[in-house]
């Protein structure tokens, strides 16, 4: 680029008896002085726009209007008058929360104008979880993502030409965090307790496995128990953990059940155990110890 109205180191002299007028035939950006062929730059100039002019240059003879033409080469030579541009406002990520430290999760490239070392561009992060490589932008994932502890990152990445003075752009980095199925089921109490009586009717509740998972999955339950009799005594509700009696006959025949079973979500799965009292049936009605009292009032 070049201000207005400043002298090009060009001076153009051409030789002959009389004297000597000279003439630019066709640019608008320059002005040539009629008799001294001193050329000056009339408007802005450009570099990324037009980095090369040629001008036809004639003198003509006062006297005689003979003239003679010349081709004049004019390079226009870089300042750091450009910011680097990244290739999109902004950039929206999504990456799985167990992705591997280590990979590449974008590429973020941004372009500057300016020619040579004004043009070379070199990036930069601070973050706890992410950096970029300074030479070609790419941001590498350098900390184990948790989508259950933070599930967004908002990242500032700069880059920064290395002109003299260095021109330096920002740009916006969104980055959303996938869950992914990396937790297993959580039981409230490895070991549950209930009791029933022995009279019990088939299909009564007896109680609840409670469970969460921390991914958010959808929780299914099972007996894992290996003996039939239990199998056969005990069920649990697959989708929501519900366990009741399912043969009261055989129930009878324990003291204290113990019935095993699992959570599964889809990956994971948790087991635990639930112990069953049973207790002797509740028939009589409640008896005195004697059928009558005798009290004295004084």
């Amino acid at each position: 680029s070049a201000p207005l109205l400043s002298a090009v180191s060009v001076s153009l002299k051409a030789s002959g008896v009389n004297k000597i007028v000279y003439q630019l035939l066709n640019s608008d950006n320059f002005l040539l002085h009629h008799f001294t062929g001193v050329l000056q730059v009339y408007s802005l100039l450009d570099r990324e726009s037009t980095a090369l002019y040629f001008l036809t240059v004639r003198a003509i003879d006062a006297v005689t209007r003979f003239s003679a033409d010349t081709l004049l080469l004019l390079e226009v030579t870089d300042i750091n008058d450009c910011f680097p541009k990244f290739q999109q406002d902004s950039y929206h990520i999504y990456i799985p929360e167990d992705t591997e430290v280590g990979t590449v999760v974008a590429i973020l490239t941004a372009v500057d104008n300016d020619k040579g070392m004004n043009a070379v561009v070199h990036y930069s992060l601070t973050d706890k979880f992410f950096k970029v490589d300074a030479k070609d932008g790419s941001l590498i994932l350098q900390q184990c993502l948790d989508y259950e502890h933070s599930d967004f990152h908002q990242l500032t990445v700069f880059a920064t030409d290395s002109g003299v003075p260095p021109l330096t752009s920002f740009v916006s980095v969104f980055v959303k965090v996938i869950n992914s199925n990396d937790n297993a089921p959580f039981i409230m109490a490895s070991t549950l307790h209930h009791r029933v009586s022995q009279d019990i009717l088939r299909g009564t509740f007896v109680g609840r496995v409670l469970a969460r998972d921390e991914d958010g999955d959808p929780l299914f339950f099972s007996l894992t128990s290996q003996d039939d009799n239990i199998r056969r005594t005990i069920a649990i509700k697959k989708n929501t953990g519900i366990i009741s009696v399912l043969n009261p006959k055989l129930l009878r025949q324990f003291k204290v059940i113990s019935v095993n079973f699992s959570v599964d979500d889809g990956l994971h799965s948790t087991p635990g155990v639930v112990k069953i009292q049973i207790l002797p049936s509740n028939t009589g009605a409640p008896r005195f110890a004697k059928s009558h009292h005798e009290v004295i009032l004084q």
